[in-house]
């Protein structure tokens, strides 16, 4: 599977179960999707994941889910470098 692939695969996943996504504000979609993918992304390379205001921890929540989900789903993950960008 292509990088490409597995990018697509990924907002695939996101268009058909995340609800977050659809926020009815532009720059509130923006904030939020910003938010969960970023503490996803912390997750998934096992860095530190900021908790210290609120929007903060409701992101983190979304994000765990996000992470655990892809983790089961796409077992790929596992093996890409942490520096690996889109």
């Amino acid at each position: 599977m292509t990088q490409e692939q597995q990018v697509e695969a990924l907002v695939d996943y996101i268009m058909k179960h995340c609800l977050w996504q659809f926020h009815s504000r532009n720059w509130d979609r923006e904030k939020q999707n910003a938010g969960v993918l970023g503490k996803t992304r912390q997750l998934l390379c096992g860095e530190a994941v900021d908790l210290s205001t609120p929007a903060d921890r409701c992101y983190w929540v979304d994000a765990v889910v996000l992470a655990d989900t892809w983790r089961k789903r796409f077992d790929w993950l596992a093996e890409m470098p942490a520096d690996a960008t889109a």
